[in-house]
């Protein structure tokens, strides 16, 4: 595996930094901070040269683990099947999955996932609760987010990389467990960045979660159940 930054000096020339700031500045290179402390780190990274090092420490090795360490993952052989017959229903005569080939567009870990895994190592924390990532993803990439859950509070961090909804048209995100109806977790905004709760319900088993992400009308499905196109699909995978 790929050695872990040496966090354990000060920034070049500089003074030793707090374990807050270097787990602030690992979290801003994976883009898991909230807007607003996004936005106070980097105004404080324009006046400290410690910061700013930091942050090029870890963009180096989470680049590095990213190239060397990212394995991809295969969808379980049950996935599809429930997905087609419990969360979005499609019936024979609309063969949109094999036409589309969306499960081939399961990709592999993401940058993020493999880095939150390195800044757990290097801080050595201990994992309280079962934490998975994921991508949900069209299979040309139009649509793209990256997802992880945090079993402690039952939350899905989501990033936005690719896409946007259709004029007139919202985004609304699913999640179910096999042969359970479809829960909508929420409508997705124009921000590229989101958290949200995952029913309880849902959280005995998060990696058997088939998570969607449908095309609706303003406001969102009028009737609890995807009614629009399925844009993307995905799943979560233990780190």
């Amino acid at each position: 595996m790929t050695d872990t930054p040496d966090t354990d000096r000060g920034s070049v020339g500089g003074p030793r930094l707090s374990e807050e700031d270097r787990a602030l500045a690992a979290e801003y290179v994976l883009r898991l901070l909230e807007p607003a402390e996004h936005a106070d780190f980097e105004q404080r990274l324009g006046f400290s040269r410690e910061l700013r090092d930091e942050v090029a420490m870890w963009q180096a090795h989470f680049g590095e683990v990213a190239e060397t360490e990212v394995q991809p993952i295969a969808p379980r052989p049950q996935a599809k099947a429930t997905l087609m017959r419990s969360l979005f229903e499609v019936e024979k005569k609309v063969p949109f999955w094999r036409a589309a080939g969306l499960w081939q567009g399961l990709a592999a870990l993401s940058f993020g996932a493999v880095g939150v895994m390195g800044y757990l190592l290097t801080t050595q924390q201990e994992m309280p609760a079962p934490l998975l990532v994921g991508e949900i993803s069209a299979q040309d990439d139009s649509l793209r987010l990256l997802v992880l859950y945090d079993g402690a509070d039952g939350t899905l961090r989501i990033t936005r990389t690719d896409g946007v909804s259709r004029p007139g048209r919202v985004l609304e995100l699913w999640a179910h467990g096999p042969d359970d109806p479809p829960q909508s977790l929420g409508l997705l905004d124009a921000s590229a960045q989101g958290v949200v709760k995952v029913p309880p319900a849902l959280r005995n088993s998060p990696s058997d979660l088939i998570l969607g992400i449908s095309d609706e009308p303003a406001g969102g499905s009028p009737t609890g159940r995807p009614t629009g196109e399925i844009m993307a699909i995905g799943s979560l995978a233990d780190l």
